[in-house]
């Protein structure tokens, strides 16, 4: 599962073709992805520290507390993402500014999660 898969992928992509300062931004917008995923693995394994899950109630507990922090991660990255893509498109040819625009624009508007490759069978 990964709400960042294709607009990581396309930054990827980008990253590959380019080269200087139009490489370089495209670079720092995937740290901006990888940092954000640094901040949702600290937060999680915190609150996995915090919560007794021996107790009745804490494992429900903790399912929402996370549901909870994703949102919010999720809510303060579109933000970051919007201002960084707003940058990087600025440093890109105008094809590879468009596909940044449009994986952006779908990445921002999606909620939720959905598995990758939900329907392949892991067995």
């Amino acid at each position: 599962m990964d709400r960042h898969f294709a607009l990581d992928y396309t930054l990827k992509s980008l990253e590959k073709v380019l080269d200087s300062a139009a490489r370089h931004a495209v670079r720092q917008a995937r740290v901006v992805l990888k940092d954000a995923a640094h901040q949702v693995l600290g937060d999680m394994i915190a609150a996995i520290e915090a919560y007794d899950l021996e107790r009745p109630g804490q494992k429900e507990a903790l399912s929402a507390w996370i549901e909870a922090a994703l949102a919010e991660r999720a809510g303060m990255l579109r933000g970051q993402m919007a201002t960084t893509v707003t940058e990087v498109g600025r440093h890109l040819p105008g094809d590879h500014a468009a596909t940044l625009a449009r994986k952006h624009g779908r990445w921002a508007s999606a909620r939720g999660r959905e598995l990758i490759n939900a329907g392949e069978s892991c067995a």
